[in-house]
């Protein structure tokens, strides 16, 4: 690979180009971008996009989160508000007046530096200036941004058809074969029909332009100029197999896959097809819409509106919301709507969450408290040190899937501290406890109960806490909470 000078115009580097580029080389530092007045700064720590700095932009999240919907127009005003009155970030901001959960502000900070990536490459023209140094705080690893999937969703929605063919022309008459790197880089990419056929024929066999006539969208046409530029294919001048003469003239044709396959459901039942699958029923279709938007916004949602409840609900609202909940979100009744796996997954992470916050809230002293801090005024909340729970949390788990669960508890422990009221973590770190040489069940034990006590209805949670019960010399205890963890989620071994 060509050397990535220090200074540059996106007309000799494509912002594209230069992410995939910077990932391979595991750049540390800083990349600043800019045209005429607008100018970004990308944090970058081992090839990786994890932060933004935008001076301009001084309220850009609360924008961001307006523009999707996450919050009301009164609800930026009030946090302008107080970030003019206090001083403060956007975040503190945001989670003081209780708008996002720590959670929730992981996933919108994240978002935040793929938007603003996206919105760079939709600059015809502009600079970039790298400035390599130390990387970046570790408050800052939640918002890892893959570049891979960036640059191809940057392509689709910006590049022109004839963009993307003119940057891989000169291969386009060389045979073209997956290596080692294919599978991996692959699997990082959105997918569609249209890119497995692609796939399908990078077979040594065909030439690269044969492989490409087959990218008949705009997204496995980015797929494709991801693969190239990340090393994920190589390319010979011959094949054993064929003689084929490469065309001169080139000429894609883009297809509508909706449309197209809109357009074949139809004509199927037209000619009474009788393999197609049944009806859905409008009720299970409006189900699964409610659980997939709910999904959706799983992390930018508080307790009272995971129960669809204002803030000054009585006792009788809370229940009745959590009990109808209970039945509508109950593995039977989602079999019974006929939900395919995926879905019913979604659902069990929402009641998941519905039963979280019934449980804080149906308890009189753990609402008050919650109520106390989301509607705090008083000391901001230090928002860098959430995230770094998050990061800590992540990197523990990491260690627990390899098996080093006593390096794992370095990591969970301090995420417990920072934030205690998360069941994921506790959950976590009470396992670590448990599986490392040598064990300590009873630590364990006290972790996995304030799991199961902040998230009654986490399937993975329940079944931990059998096993560390059931080391304990509790067997029929551990037989109940067996059988309960089985009645959430009956995959439970």
């Amino acid at each position: 690979m060509a050397a990535i000078p220090d200074t540059g115009r996106f007309e000799q580097i494509s912002l594209p180009r230069l992410l995939v580029d910077l990932y391979r080389r595991q750049f540390d530092g800083r990349v600043e971008v800019g045209r005429q007045r607008v100018e970004h700064t990308f944090l970058f720590a081992s090839g990786v996009a994890v932060g933004c700095e935008s001076p301009a932009s001084k309220n850009g999240l609360c924008d961001q989160l307006l523009a999707a919907g996450t919050i009301t127009q009164e609800d930026r005003d009030r946090a302008v508000s107080l970030i003019e009155s206090k001083g403060c970030k956007e975040a503190t901001a945001l989670l003081e007046l209780g708008l996002l959960d720590p959670r929730g502000l992981v996933g919108a900070l994240r978002d935040q530096v793929r938007i603003r990536l996206l919105e760079c490459m939709a600059w015809p023209k502009g600079a970039f200036t790298l400035d390599a140094g130390p990387p970046p705080a570790e408050a800052a690893n939640p918002f890892r941004i893959d570049v891979y999937e960036v640059a191809q969703a940057g392509i689709e929605a910006h590049w022109r058809a004839d963009q993307v063919l003119l940057d891989l022309e000169p291969k386009i008459a060389r045979f073209a074969s997956r290596n080692d790197r294919f599978a991996s880089t692959l699997e990082r990419l959105e997918s569609d029909d249209a890119l497995a056929a692609f796939a399908e024929a990078l077979d040594g066999e065909h030439s690269f332009w044969e492989a490409l006539k087959r990218a008949t969208t705009p997204r496995s046409l980015a797929a494709a100029w991801v693969l190239d530029v990340a090393g994920a294919l190589d390319y010979s001048v011959e094949s054993a197999a064929s003689s084929e003469e490469i065309p001169t003239d080139i000429e894609i044709v883009f297809t509508d896959y909706a449309n197209a396959q809109a357009e074949k459901s139809a004509a199927r039942e037209s000619a009474g097809d009788r393999n197609a699958k049944p009806t859905e029923s409008k009720a299970a279709a409006a189900l699964r819409a409610e659980i997939t938007s709910r999904f959706e916004k799983l992390r930018d949602l508080d307790h009272y509106q995971m129960l669809g409840l204002g803030d000054a609900a009585s006792e009788a609202e809370i229940k009745a919301s959590y009990l109808q909940a209970a039945k509508r979100y109950h593995p039977d009744a989602l079999a019974k709507a006929g939900l395919e796996s995926q879905t019913r997954q979604q659902a069990n992470a929402v009641f998941a969450k519905i039963s979280k916050a019934y449980s804080v809230l149906s308890n009189k002293r753990r609402r008050a408290e919650y109520d106390e801090a989301k509607n705090a005024s008083e000391g901001p909340i230090d928002a860098e040190r959430l995230a770094s729970a998050e990061s800590m949390y992540r990197k523990g788990e990491v260690l627990m899937r390899s098996g080093n669960f006593a390096g794992a508890i370095e990591f969970l422990r301090p995420a417990v501290e920072l934030w205690p009221d998360e069941s994921d973590y506790c959950a976590a770190l009470g396992w670590a406890l448990y599986r490392k040489m040598p064990s300590e069940p009873e630590l364990a034990r006290k972790q996995l109960e304030r799991a199961v006590e902040l998230a009654p209805e986490s399937a993975s949670a329940i079944h931990r806490l059998s096993v560390v019960t059931r080391s304990l010399g509790e067997d029929e205890k551990a037989d109940s909470l067996l059988k309960r963890a089985r009645s959430i989620d009956p995959k439970i071994a």
